[in-house]
């Protein structure tokens, strides 16, 4: 499976890339898949990426989706919504990036 990049901006005022890419294949894959596959490709810890959507269009077999990779976990603690940080990561590893409740 190859992730061909489509578009590849660099946002200096939130600390992070934001990717459009496209994905060949007949099926729509899981955020995991996805996720690791594109660490794997740009060499960035898992931990530091956030899916936005991945979207097959009906009657296509290329499967289009949106990234955002920050630059440290701290840019994203700030910026990214916890739900979305959250999509296609292990659940205990999701846990463990909510912030403790306050009494």
């Amino acid at each position: 499976m190859a992730i061909e990049i489509t578009k590849d901006t660099k946002n200096k005022l939130l600390s992070r890339r934001e990717l459009e890419f496209s994905l060949p294949g007949k099926l729509t894959q899981s955020r995991k898949e996805t996720l690791a596959e594109l660490a794997k490709q740009l060499g960035v810890p898992e931990s530091k990426i956030v899916i936005d959507s991945i979207v097959q269009r009906t009657g296509s077999n290329i499967t289009l989706g949106k990234a955002k990779i920050y630059d440290s976990e701290d840019a994203m603690k700030k910026v990214s919504l916890e739900y979305k940080s959250a999509r296609g990561k292990k659940k205990k590893e999701a846990a463990s990036e909510k912030p403790a409740e306050k009494k």
